[in-house]
């Protein structure tokens, strides 16, 4: 019998503007109230809650990687107060941008908006655990947009209801598709995983996975 050949290859399309630009997003919705005053507007209710801008706030980032630092460049104009967890220091980046890197329980408690774009090591630990969540306080809104394992979604759900923290803007789950019981909550902002679903970013992948395949044959 003769050998099988496999060749594995991958893609290396740019996905960190798809995904900083959707931690905008999340962000405006979220303290301008936009799904809420949405869905009254479809029930025909003229009714306007007060919104915060978020210029100054202080933005925590977990992993300071490739869209971490997409989203330092393209948030520069709200002058956020920038705090970044990460192992590797990116001092030259750092300096530029005025970021001041601290560790997680540092970044927890002092950061108004935490955005995660980092990994758990260990697919059985949780980066943000229950003891990271009760760091926060009553005006702190999370954003993961990484992976859903990397936050204690248990912990997070009772923070939530029981206002420990402001919110939580959620891309990606532990379990997907998703149906629990965030879906019940105020505070939140659910999508179906869309961080790198945009048209431009699939037309990419596409057409560099088949000119990878045509490189292979």
């Amino acid at each position: 019998m003769g050998s099988l050949w496999f060749a594995v290859l991958s893609t290396k399309t740019d996905l960190s503007y798809s995904v900083a630009e959707l931690v905008i997003t999340q962000i405006l919705s979220f303290y301008r109230n936009i799904p809420s005053h949405h869905k009254d507007f479809k029930e025909n209710l003229w009714k306007r809650k007060m919104g915060e801008t978020i210029n100054g706030k202080t933005l925590g980032i977990i992993g300071l990687g490739k869209i971490g630092k997409r989203l330092v460049e393209i948030t520069s104009g709200f002058n956020f107060e920038l705090l970044a967890c990460d192992l590797y220091k990116d001092e030259d980046f750092a300096k530029k941008y005025s970021i001041e890197y601290c560790d997680m329980d540092y970044l927890c408690s002092n950061a108004e908006i935490i955005s995660i774009h980092a990994n758990s090591k260990n697919s059985d630990k949780h980066l943000i655990s229950r003891d990271q969540i009760s760091l926060m306080n009553t005006k702190t809104l999370l954003i993961n947009t990484s992976r859903g394992n990397n936050v204690d979604e248990l912990a997070l759900l009772e923070a939530l209801k029981n206002s420990a923290i402001a919110g939580a803007c959620l891309d990606v789950f532990e379990s997907e598709p998703y149906k629990g019981e965030f879906t019940s909550l105020e505070n939140v902002i659910l999508t179906p995983h869309i961080g790198g679903y945009t048209s431009n970013v699939r037309k990419d992948l596409e057409t560099e996975a088949v000119e990878n395949l045509r490189k292979s044959l």
